[in-house]
């Protein structure tokens, strides 16, 4: 939808020169003509809209994944189709711009209904798939503040030195120092260190 947002956006700014031309000629027409017709003025408001609509899909593109813009772009869009499709008169190709902007009302409409249905479901795959940056919010261990017990500065209780379930090297070192404590729990046992020693190694290693 990002890919959208931007082609769209796009286009239309570009499609706005033609039909702003194209709707003074046929406001001119119109008035030549004195046949009541406002297919000029209805082909200036399609073309505002192109503008208007552009600046907001470019400018969106970012948010697309949370549906920022969906609900402008199809009101303002629907809007403009129902203008051009009633004002055609000597105005052929506005219906061809009437068009675009239904195309832009519905793309929108049916996002906004697409993500709504997945949130309401409590699709988390989905969410998670178009916006990655939710998997490190909910990771506990890729996000510390979640859960203070990867957290030491949240978790009192937790060494400052402990070492993390990724860390090899910890879990090393953690095992060496385990095997340090029991030989000198056998020397304890055999009466070669007194108790008072035992316990302050014990101190040192864990």
């Amino acid at each position: 939808m990002k890919t959208w947002r931007i082609v769209s956006g796009v286009l239309s700014l570009v499609f706005f020169g033609f039909v702003a031309f194209q709707s003074c000629a046929a406001g001119v027409v119109d008035e030549y003509t004195h046949s009541g017709g406002v297919s000029g003025g209805a082909g200036l408001i399609v073309s505002i809209v192109m503008l208007v609509g552009g600046i907001v899909s470019i400018s969106t593109r970012e948010g697309v994944k949370e549906g920022k813009g969906n609900t402008f772009l199809f009101l303002t869009y629907g809007l403009a189709a129902i203008v051009g499709y009633g004002n055609i008169g000597y105005f052929k190709d506005l219906k061809i711009w009437s068009t675009w902007c239904l195309a832009n009302s519905l793309v929108a409409l049916f996002d906004d209904i697409w993500l709504y249905a997945n949130r309401k479901n409590g699709n988390v795959q989905y969410v998670q798939q178009q916006n990655p940056q939710m998997n490190t919010q909910m990771n506990p261990q890729m996000n510390p503040q979640m859960n203070p017990q990867f957290n030491p500065q949240q978790n009192p209780q937790m060494p400052v030195n402990q070492v993390q379930p990724n860390d090899k090297s910890g879990f090393t070192e953690q095992a060496n120092n385990i095997e340090m404590l029991k030989k000198y729990k056998e020397l304890l046992d055999i009466g070669a260190i007194t108790q008072e020693e035992f316990d302050k190694k014990k101190q040192e290693l864990l």
